[in-house]
């Protein structure tokens, strides 16, 4: 397991299971690309019905589905690691339309951005066509499927708003973002026949100090502590796990103090250009 993904074992799983015939989906349109399987030798608009079906049969009509964004002009940091990722591609950027037949192996096709980009284009067209919501951000979608589900939550009709994604970053915006007194759905879809597993924006309610940390406790678990992050959040699931919670949140609490602090000189050495002791 990546130890990005090792981030779901602070979260606790929702024991009561929730009608999904009475949800808003907010899909995560990244996942949807991988989601459905491509025949080859087809036309490219009868991918895109394969698409439209997959969500109609396995969703509710509420759905919205949102797309990352491909500006190759962008200046950030989703783009700068697109852009690292292209110069190792082995594809080539295609001139396609939806009846041109598809002659390239998905992986293959979609490890180029002007591809990707290409596609999600036509795919919008085809959704729409067919009344699914759509929306794409400028550059990555992360932010905007949490703040949609917030507006489908505060003014849509049905009871439940559920996001459909893999990326635990998503749950961790979605846990700091959500106010208290709303819930908020995330299903982690799984490929093959493991079950799904549902989380909400209120997974971390029991251990509130976790819950008000999620947002340090992602960036910890960023590119400055490849070193030691593993055992940090193994550590911490242990804790979570632990039947004494309370017993241990003063060790948490002191834990994370240090943590902080760690954090604080190490900025202060990257960006300052000092030597560490």
């Amino acid at each position: 397991m990546r130890t990005k993904a090792g981030l779901i074992n602070l979260f606790s799983p929702e024991k009561e299971r929730i009608d999904r015939t009475k949800c808003a989906y907010v899909f995560d349109g990244g996942m949807l690309l991988h989601r459905v399987p491509w025949t080859s030798s087809k036309p490219f608009k009868d991918t895109f019905a394969r698409y439209v079906k997959y969500l109609e049969d396995h969703y509710t009509k509420e759905v919205i589905v949102v797309f990352d964004g491909y500006d190759l002009n962008c200046n950030s940091i989703k783009g700068a690691e697109r852009l690292r990722r292209a110069s190792n591609k082995s594809c080539p950027d295609i001139q396609f339309d939806p009846t041109m037949d598809l002659m390239v192996p998905k992986n293959k096709f979609l490890s180029s951005n002007y591809n990707k980009s290409r596609l999600i284009k036509y795919l919008i067209e085809a959704l729409q066509k067919n009344g699914i919501s759509t929306l794409q951000a400028l550059d990555d979608a992360d932010s905007l499927i949490v703040q949609t589900a917030l507006q489908k939550d505060s003014v849509g009709d049905l009871p439940v708003v559920v996001v459909v994604a893999e990326d635990i970053d998503i749950l961790v915006i979605l846990t700091a973002l959500t106010p208290e007194h709303r819930t908020i759905y995330f299903l982690k879809a799984v490929k093959g026949n493991k079950t799904d597993q549902v989380y909400s924006s209120r997974s971390l309610d029991a251990h509130p100090f976790m819950r008000d940390n999620i947002l340090f406790l992602h960036a910890m678990n960023g590119a400055f502590f490849r070193k030691w992050k593993k055992s940090v959040l193994s550590s911490l699931s242990k804790m979570v796990e632990n039947s004494k919670w309370p017993l241990n949140l003063l060790k948490i609490k002191t834990f994370l103090e240090r943590l902080y602090s760690r954090t604080e000189k190490l900025f202060c050495c990257r960006f300052t250009n000092c030597q560490r002791k």
